[in-house]
Protein backbone atom coordinates (compact mmCIF):
# COMPACT_ATOMS: atom_id res chain seq x y z
CA UNK A 1 0.00 0.00 0.00
CA UNK A 2 1.06 3.61 -0.78
CA UNK A 3 1.89 6.36 1.52
CA UNK A 4 -1.29 8.67 2.00
CA UNK A 5 -0.41 12.34 2.56
CA UNK A 6 -3.19 14.28 3.51
CA UNK A 7 -3.14 17.93 3.82
CA UNK A 8 -5.91 20.98 4.15
CA UNK A 9 -6.20 24.80 4.64
CA UNK A 10 -6.28 24.98 8.48
CA UNK A 11 -4.99 27.19 10.84
CA UNK A 12 -1.81 26.61 12.85
CA UNK A 13 -1.46 25.69 16.42
CA UNK A 14 1.37 26.74 17.84
CA UNK A 15 2.62 25.85 21.15
CA UNK A 16 4.31 28.68 23.57
CA UNK A 17 7.39 27.81 25.56
CA UNK A 18 7.98 29.19 28.66
CA UNK A 19 11.33 30.04 30.15
CA UNK A 20 11.02 26.81 32.18
CA UNK A 21 10.73 24.90 29.60
CA UNK A 22 14.36 22.41 29.01
CA UNK A 23 15.12 22.36 25.64
CA UNK A 24 18.54 20.21 24.26
CA UNK A 25 20.31 21.01 21.19
CA UNK A 26 22.15 17.75 20.24
CA UNK A 27 24.89 17.17 17.46
CA UNK A 28 22.58 17.17 14.92
CA UNK A 29 23.70 19.70 12.52
CA UNK A 30 23.91 18.01 8.42
CA UNK A 31 27.24 20.15 8.09
CA UNK A 32 29.67 18.72 10.84
CA UNK A 33 31.44 16.18 8.07
CA UNK A 34 31.18 19.34 5.55
CA UNK A 35 34.63 19.76 5.74
CA UNK A 36 36.06 15.97 5.61
CA UNK A 37 37.18 14.24 2.41
CA UNK A 38 34.78 11.41 1.07
CA UNK A 39 38.04 9.75 -0.09
CA UNK A 40 37.92 8.22 3.90
CA UNK A 41 35.65 7.22 4.38
CA UNK A 42 33.23 7.67 1.38
CA UNK A 43 30.66 7.72 3.72
CA UNK A 44 31.25 11.51 4.26
CA UNK A 45 30.64 12.28 0.57
CA UNK A 46 26.22 12.09 1.78
CA UNK A 47 26.40 15.43 1.48
CA UNK A 48 26.85 15.88 -2.30
CA UNK A 49 24.10 13.79 -3.33
CA UNK A 50 19.97 14.13 -3.00
CA UNK A 51 20.16 12.30 0.12
CA UNK A 52 21.58 15.17 2.16
CA UNK A 53 18.63 17.27 0.10
CA UNK A 54 15.79 14.79 2.13
CA UNK A 55 17.56 15.24 5.37
CA UNK A 56 17.54 18.81 5.47
CA UNK A 57 14.15 18.90 4.66
CA UNK A 58 13.26 15.90 7.14
CA UNK A 59 15.15 17.32 9.78
CA UNK A 60 13.22 20.93 9.26
CA UNK A 61 9.76 19.36 9.63
CA UNK A 62 10.72 16.82 12.74
CA UNK A 63 12.02 20.03 14.24
CA UNK A 64 9.10 22.36 13.83
CA UNK A 65 6.91 19.13 15.28
CA UNK A 66 8.33 20.08 18.42
CA UNK A 67 7.06 23.28 18.62
CA UNK A 68 3.76 23.19 16.70
CA UNK A 69 1.07 21.41 14.65
CA UNK A 70 0.35 21.52 11.10
CA UNK A 71 -2.43 20.98 9.01
CA UNK A 72 -0.77 17.74 7.14
CA UNK A 73 -0.76 14.12 7.72
CA UNK A 74 1.58 11.38 6.73
CA UNK A 75 0.71 7.53 6.68
CA UNK A 76 4.57 7.27 6.33
CA UNK A 77 6.15 9.50 8.95
CA UNK A 78 8.73 8.34 11.09
CA UNK A 79 6.91 10.25 13.50
CA UNK A 80 9.22 12.67 16.30
CA UNK A 81 8.92 10.11 19.12
CA UNK A 82 10.62 7.07 16.95
CA UNK A 83 12.98 9.90 15.62
CA UNK A 84 14.56 10.96 18.75
CA UNK A 85 14.42 6.91 20.22
CA UNK A 86 16.14 5.51 16.62
CA UNK A 87 17.01 8.36 14.51
CA UNK A 88 15.81 7.59 10.72
CA UNK A 89 16.31 3.40 11.08
CA UNK A 90 13.88 1.09 10.06
CA UNK A 91 11.21 2.02 8.45
CA UNK A 92 12.24 5.39 5.93
CA UNK A 93 10.67 8.81 6.55
CA UNK A 94 7.86 9.62 4.17
CA UNK A 95 6.44 13.01 5.11
CA UNK A 96 5.64 16.90 4.06
CA UNK A 97 4.83 20.30 4.81
CA UNK A 98 2.78 22.44 3.05
CA UNK A 99 1.42 25.98 2.62
CA UNK A 100 -0.80 27.73 1.12
CA UNK A 101 -2.29 31.39 0.01
CA UNK A 102 -5.90 32.00 -1.29
CA UNK A 103 -5.49 30.76 -4.67
CA UNK A 104 -1.92 28.22 -4.27
CA UNK A 105 -1.06 25.23 -2.74
CA UNK A 106 2.72 24.50 -2.41
CA UNK A 107 3.48 20.40 -0.49
CA UNK A 108 6.80 19.68 0.11
CA UNK A 109 7.47 15.33 -0.20
CA UNK A 110 10.27 13.36 0.83
CA UNK A 111 11.83 10.27 1.24
CA UNK A 112 14.54 9.80 4.00
CA UNK A 113 16.78 7.38 5.72
CA UNK A 114 20.01 7.63 7.41
CA UNK A 115 21.02 4.72 5.22
CA UNK A 116 22.68 5.75 1.67
CA UNK A 117 22.05 2.30 -0.38
CA UNK A 118 19.68 1.14 -3.10
CA UNK A 119 15.57 1.23 -1.88
CA UNK A 120 12.62 0.75 -3.57
CA UNK A 121 10.93 3.63 -4.49
CA UNK A 122 7.72 4.89 -2.07
CA UNK A 123 4.19 4.56 -3.64
CA UNK A 124 2.99 8.53 -2.80
CA UNK A 125 -1.13 9.22 -2.51
CA UNK A 126 -1.27 13.09 -1.98
CA UNK A 127 -4.68 14.40 -1.60
CA UNK A 128 -4.80 18.16 -1.04
CA UNK A 129 -8.32 19.87 0.07
CA UNK A 130 -7.80 23.80 -2.37
CA UNK A 131 -8.45 26.62 -0.67
CA UNK A 132 -11.28 29.05 -0.78
CA UNK A 133 -14.02 28.11 -3.63
CA UNK A 134 -11.94 26.61 -5.94
CA UNK A 135 -12.54 25.78 -9.66
CA UNK A 136 -13.15 22.35 -11.03
CA UNK A 137 -9.30 21.96 -12.39
CA UNK A 138 -5.77 23.14 -11.25
CA UNK A 139 -3.00 23.69 -12.93
CA UNK A 140 -0.03 20.91 -11.26
CA UNK A 141 3.78 21.86 -11.04
CA UNK A 142 5.85 19.06 -9.88
CA UNK A 143 9.70 19.86 -9.53
CA UNK A 144 11.97 16.88 -8.30
CA UNK A 145 15.39 16.49 -6.44
CA UNK A 146 16.88 13.12 -6.77
CA UNK A 147 19.68 11.16 -8.46
CA UNK A 148 18.64 12.22 -11.87
CA UNK A 149 16.62 15.59 -11.49
CA UNK A 150 18.18 18.73 -10.01
CA UNK A 151 21.25 17.47 -9.15
CA UNK A 152 24.89 18.53 -9.78
CA UNK A 153 26.65 15.74 -8.26
CA UNK A 154 25.34 12.82 -10.38
CA UNK A 155 26.18 15.37 -13.13
CA UNK A 156 29.80 15.30 -11.86
CA UNK A 157 29.81 11.33 -11.43
CA UNK A 158 28.85 10.65 -15.02
CA UNK A 159 31.59 13.04 -16.70
CA UNK A 160 33.92 11.22 -14.62
CA UNK A 161 34.45 13.35 -11.54
CA UNK A 162 36.46 16.13 -13.43
CA UNK A 163 39.00 17.41 -10.89
CA UNK A 164 39.85 20.53 -12.90
CA UNK A 165 36.34 21.21 -14.35
CA UNK A 166 36.24 23.24 -17.62
CA UNK A 167 34.06 26.40 -18.10
CA UNK A 168 31.79 24.60 -19.95
CA UNK A 169 31.76 21.65 -17.77
CA UNK A 170 31.35 24.22 -14.53
CA UNK A 171 28.23 25.79 -16.55
CA UNK A 172 26.79 21.97 -17.31
CA UNK A 173 27.16 21.47 -13.64
CA UNK A 174 25.61 24.94 -12.58
CA UNK A 175 22.35 23.99 -15.27
CA UNK A 176 22.01 20.75 -13.67
CA UNK A 177 22.06 21.94 -9.83
CA UNK A 178 18.96 24.06 -10.51
CA UNK A 179 15.60 23.14 -10.08
CA UNK A 180 14.02 20.70 -12.20
CA UNK A 181 10.24 19.48 -13.07
CA UNK A 182 9.67 16.31 -12.54
CA UNK A 183 7.23 16.33 -15.81
CA UNK A 184 5.64 19.19 -17.54
CA UNK A 185 3.49 21.24 -15.73
CA UNK A 186 -0.32 19.82 -16.46
CA UNK A 187 -4.06 20.29 -15.56
CA UNK A 188 -5.94 17.78 -13.34
CA UNK A 189 -9.39 17.97 -12.12
CA UNK A 190 -10.80 18.81 -8.77
CA UNK A 191 -13.77 17.10 -7.14
CA UNK A 192 -15.60 18.13 -4.41
CA UNK A 193 -13.00 20.78 -3.14
CA UNK A 194 -10.15 18.10 -3.71
CA UNK A 195 -7.29 17.32 -5.71
CA UNK A 196 -5.38 13.77 -5.63
CA UNK A 197 -2.35 13.11 -6.90
CA UNK A 198 -0.68 9.83 -7.29
CA UNK A 199 3.44 9.59 -7.81
CA UNK A 200 6.43 7.51 -7.18
CA UNK A 201 9.06 8.98 -4.69
CA UNK A 202 12.59 7.31 -5.00
CA UNK A 203 14.66 6.84 -1.43
CA UNK A 204 16.35 10.39 -0.69
CA UNK A 205 14.10 12.22 -3.24
CA UNK A 206 12.14 15.49 -2.78
CA UNK A 207 9.25 16.91 -4.48
CA UNK A 208 7.80 20.21 -4.43
CA UNK A 209 4.20 20.33 -5.54
CA UNK A 210 2.55 23.44 -6.63
CA UNK A 211 -1.21 23.75 -7.48
CA UNK A 212 -2.87 26.90 -8.18
CA UNK A 213 -6.89 26.98 -8.96
CA UNK A 214 -8.60 27.60 -12.22
CA UNK A 215 -11.44 30.25 -12.41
Amino acid sequence: MGVIFRTTIAAFWWLRISRDTLIIIGECDPEGLAARSARAPPANGYRNGSAYAAYEVAIMKHTLDLARRAALTSSGSAGIERILEDSFRGEPDIDGLAAATDETVQVLVWNYHDDIAPAAPASVQLTVEMPGPSGSRARVTHYRIDGTHSNAYTRWLSLNSPQQPTLAVMAELRAAAELELLEPIRFSDVADGQLRLDFELPRHGVSLIELRCVP
